[in-house]
């Protein structure tokens, strides 16, 4: 009769160990995703952050493509003023008598 006894006692315990190691487990495994989650968060405010940065990248490359062909436009611009006051200077002065001194 002892030796079922002790036995029983002995289960007992061993049960009582392993309920207490799965309540221990469960504790680290929701630690595990409480910290899982958190970094997933992390991890969505920097790809959200990296796109913005990334759209304002593109922004400011457009901006500064725009910048160069308007100056581009504004060189032509410029050059094709400076070739008609030059031919416009030239008919004045086919134009105009010359003076005699």
């Amino acid at each position: 009769m002892m030796d079922i006894a002790a036995a029983e006692e002995e289960i007992t315990r061993w049960k009582s160990a392993a309920e207490q190691e799965a309540a221990a487990g469960r504790a680290v495994e929701q630690e595990f995703l409480a910290q899982l989650s958190a970094v997933k968060l992390e991890l969505e405010e920097a790809k959200q952050a990296m796109l913005e940065s990334e759209k304002k990248l593109k922004f400011k490359e457009e901006t500064a493509a725009a910048a160069m062909a308007a100056r581009d436009a504004a060189e032509k611009s410029l050059k094709l003023a400076d070739m008609r006051a030059s031919r416009l200077r030239e008919r004045v002065e086919e134009l105009t008598p010359a003076r005699r001194v």
